[in-house]
């Protein structure tokens, strides 16, 4: 319409060579609601203003976006004195009111959110009508509703139009089965697991979702090159009527393909590997089937080793000559350059000094970048406990492209905190306790504490502080003060002392120790029963241990892989000036395994034992090795229930004992709640020659561990395979409120 009335007018002034004569007078016909000033607002041919022809032809075409009127008419008249511009205009109707119609699922708020451009008191365009159906009927669909229809018309009203909107909701429609058309030897539940969509079950019924279908188009294309079917194809999906009512089953059409098997593989730009190196990282061998997840696998080990030699920016392409059976892939490989540490900055430290943070760096500025140690540093910073989140960043240097600078930002936690609360255990009751402890003191990484704890068969008072790194070095000290009292049932021991440690960190992962305690024990209220074994005695117990662990665990609070080993010897005697003469052995391993999602596999094992030594005439009570319920954990049992009984049939302890235990963990709601299932098994003997493996008792059984402003709580079902019962285990390890 525009471009035909444009030329008319072209075509008019030229034959009456109307140019440059002065623009008299200019009307507009036909205006009912529109003001006329606000039309020429947007004008150039006004009164006064040189006639133009590419003015009037603008002009029209700026009223016509003013969106009022349906049709625009103009002649360009000379009179006396000048030109008379005419425009005559057909206004479009104004909507003067909306009715919505059969909506139940959404209310006319939400239906009219989908056409925004339905408002009252503003001119009507026939196009609404056709984009108000489409953007209604999407949202229902997206919900579910496929049968839906809408049907939207416009009626004259008084001075405008009154807009309808009827809709038929329909019923709403979830997936029944999802079927495969094409498949020969791939089983279709694979497929379907990697699909968002899902059938249909008695415990669910996802809705229908074509946006969601689209996608999963993509989703089994990607699945089927995971799983080797490489020049398989997605022809796309049919929606069919279901034969269970309110539901459509889903056909998608593919063409399988077929799988090859590795033949040769081989590499070209290789020079900081051999390619039998390479090939060692090359996650299937020769003559087995070649998948998508294969190459994924063998890429991530092979950029992995490159980074972790510095060539960080390395590049490998893969290229592939199929054969009637075999695939061949040669690895196209861009070594890059070896890339150097630029500078290290801290970020986000608000306590902690800088220092803290970057002896725990394992890159020093003009070192080779190394993936492996970048990962590391990351670990061994969180791992302080000082900080919620810790981030390692390598950033370009804007000048030298073989240099990355490493930005550190951490989130600093509370790591002081004043503790009032509970604890519970089988074997010494509830009691209350009162702690103050400082993880981080004047954010230069010493650890205090002091605390209280009283209950009606404990108490007590311990002081600690430790310095992990004396002068800046390696260097490990610790010293505790404490005073003990624990009434069991047969006995009661009170223990007044302290230790002192020195460690020394001797590689990335391992460290030693060398300890000295000194402490005056007392055993008193022996029972009767218990009087053959235990004798009511007041003595010093002076002795020095040696101990080396090695810690690689990812996270030691909720470690996924690693592991935690340490060994101890310790001696006490006369020479060192006390009066209770053995010496113990003892050792701890515990391993962990990532799984499927978030599950965590571990083993973890303990043993140890203790011997006399002259002029002593056996080691005393409270050196001996207690197993069972909560006591050197065999779950299942009741507590010391797996330890060697005297003639009376109480619990003597043992001098030797040996537990492991399985555990599968899986978080239920992340850093709160965590599942797991466990089987125990061990035991404890009089001698280290009594040890047998038959005698070795097991328990199983599954726990939740929550984490409470209390500390974390623990509540373990068990079941004893020896004495065929279940049993509760409950504890409430110390916290924060």
């Amino acid at each position: 319409m525009k471009k035909w009335i444009s030329i008319i007018i072209l075509l008019a002034a030229a034959a009456v060579t109307l140019w440059g004569i002065p623009i008299k007078e200019v009307r507009i016909d036909g205006l009912k609601n529109i003001d006329k000033e606000f039309i020429l607002s947007v004008c150039y041919s006004v009164e006064g203003a040189e006639f133009s022809v590419i003015k009037l032809r603008q002009d029209i075409e700026n009223m016509y976006d003013l969106g009022y009127f349906d049709r625009i008419d103009v002649q360009a008249l000379e009179t006396e004195g000048g030109i008379t511009v005419i425009y005559t205009v057909k206004e479009r109707p104004f909507i003067r009111n909306i009715t919505i119609r059969g909506n139940k699922k959404y209310d006319d708020t939400k239906i009219l959110y989908e056409a925004p451009f339905l408002v009252e008191d503003v001119p009507f365009d026939t196009k609404y009508l056709h984009q108000a159906k489409y953007n209604i009927e999407k949202k229902y669909k997206e919900d579910g509703y496929f049968l839906v229809d809408v049907t939207a018309t416009a009626e004259e009203a008084e001075d405008g139009v009154s807009l309808v909107i009827d809709i038929d909701e329909g019923s709403k429609l979830s997936i029944g089965t999802i079927r495969f058309k094409g498949l020969k030897e791939l089983e279709p539940k694979k497929l379907k697991k990697a699909m968002e969509s899902k059938e249909s079950s008695w415990w669910r019924h996802p809705k229908l979702d074509t946006e969601k279908l689209d996608g999963d188009m993509k989703l089994i294309e990607e699945k089927l090159w995971e799983m080797g079917y490489f020049n398989a194809s997605v022809e796309g999906y049919e929606i069919i009527p279901s034969k269970e009512p309110g539901r459509r089953d889903i056909v998608i059409t593919l063409n399988e393909g077929k799988r090859y098997r590795l033949g040769d593989i081989s590499f070209e730009g290789n020079e900081l590997f051999t390619a039998e190196e390479l090939r060692d990282m090359v996650s299937i061998g020769s003559g087995e089937y070649f998948t998508g997840d294969d190459w994924e696998k063998t890429k991530v080990k092979l950029l992995e080793a490159y980074g972790n030699r510095s060539h960080i920016f390395a590049d490998i392409t893969p290229r592939y000559t199929f054969h009637e059976e075999t695939v061949d892939v040669t690895l196209l490989i861009s070594e890059g350059s070896a890339i150097r540490v630029g500078t290290i900055e801290v970020r986000g430290n608000t306590k902690t000094y800088d220092k803290i943070i970057l002896r725990n760096i394992l890159l020093r500025p003009g070192d080779e970048f190394k993936r492996n140690l970048l990962v590391l540093s990351q670990e061994q910073i969180y791992n302080l406990g000082y900080f919620e989140d810790v981030r390692v960043i390598p950033r370009p240097d804007d000048k030298d492209p073989n240099i990355l600078n490493i930005i550190i930002e951490v989130d600093e936690k509370l790591t002081g905190s004043i503790n009032l609360g509970g604890s519970y255990s089988e074997y010494s009751g509830f009691s209350m306790f009162l702690k103050y402890e400082e993880q981080n003191i004047l954010g230069r990484g010493y650890k205090g504490s002091i605390q209280f704890e009283i209950g009606k068969k404990v108490e007590t008072y311990q002081l600690g502080f430790t310095n992990p790194n004396l002068f800046d070095t390696p260097t490990y000290v610790s010293a505790n003060l404490y005073k003990k009292d624990q009434d069991y049932t047969d006995y009661t021991i009170m223990r007044n002392g302290g230790s002192l440690t020195v460690g020394r960190k001797l590689d990335l992962f391992t460290s030693g120790y060398l300890s000295y305690s000194l402490e005056s024990v007392e055993v008193s209220d022996v029972s009767e029963e218990a009087s053959q074994e235990i004798d009511e005695t007041k003595e010093f117990r002076s002795s020095a241990s040696l101990t080396f662990a090695r810690d690689s665990r990812d996270n030691r609070f909720e470690p996924t892989r690693g592991t935690h080993n340490t060994i101890s010897g310790e001696l006490g005697g006369k020479f060192l000036g006390g009066d209770v003469n053995y010496y113990k052995m003892e050792a701890t391993s515990n391993w962990f395994f990532r799984s499927f999602w978030k599950f965590v596999f571990s083993v973890y094992m303990q043993t140890g034992f203790v011997e006399k030594l002259d002029p002593s005439t056996e080691v005393p009570i409270y050196e001996r090795f207690f197993v069972g319920g909560n006591i050197y954990g065999v779950r299942g049992y009741e507590d010391k229930a797996l330890s060697p009984l005297d003639d009376d049939g109480y619990y003597k302890g043992g001098n030797f004992y040996f537990t492991t235990s399985f555990s599968y963990k899986f978080p239920i709601v992340e850093r709160m709640i965590t599942g797991y299932l466990f089987w125990d098994v061990g035991r404890a003997w009089e001698t280290l020659g009594d040890f047998n493996f038959r005698d070795m008792r097991d328990g199983a059984g599954i726990g939740v561990k929550v984490t409470t402003p209390m500390g974390p709580l623990t509540l373990d079902y068990a079941y004893g395979f020896d004495t065929e019962q279940w049993k509760f285990h409950f504890g409430i390890s110390q916290g924060t409120f």
